[in-house]
């Protein structure tokens, strides 16, 4: 006796992993400078870039809203509109999950853009040359995939 595999749900389970992953590279290194002064090399994970963060006293970076989109709330948002596409079959929920998807790869490969902003020192930023890490970069890749996952399923019938 066998049983038949739906590869639609096969691929939103594929796209829903990758969702997952993207979310988690929150928590991995997303931008590291590259030092103007001998020996330094800085490196902020991505909840310190998008939340802020505070060494001592001193105030290192600020909230960074296009971040907490990129790195945070849209990949949230677009795994949860792919499980809910797997659980009910709405293609309008794959449809905007890819989208989200897509966007939030874009602002993850903005990260460095957009990391100026949440520096609160103009000269501490000028100190070195920033640079995407790996976490930003992964985000950005599973973002993409999973998008890719998306349109595949929904633009060839599975």
């Amino acid at each position: 006796m066998s049983k038949k595999v739906n590869l639609g749900k096969v691929i939103l389970c594929l796209a829903a992993v990758f969702g997952l992953a993207a979310i988690c590279m929150v928590f991995v290194p997303a931008v590291k400078g590259t030092g103007k002064l001998i020996g330094t090399e800085p490196v902020f994970s991505g909840t310190q870039v998008v939340f802020g963060y505070k060494d001592g006293d001193t105030q290192i970076l600020n909230f960074n809203f296009l971040a907490f989109l990129g790195l945070f709330v849209l990949p949230i948002a677009a795994t949860a509109l792919t499980v809910a596409s797997f659980l009910n079959g709405n293609k309008t929920f794959s449809f905007v999950a890819a989208a989200l998807f897509l966007v939030s790869a874009i602002l993850a490969f903005l990260t460095v853009a957009s990391f100026k902003s949440g520096v609160v020192s103009g000269t501490y930023y000028d100190l070195y040359t920033w640079k995407l890490a790996i976490g930003a970069i992964l985000s950005g890749v599973f973002s993409v995939v999973a998008c890719c996952a998306l349109a595949v399923k929904e633009f060839m019938k599975f």
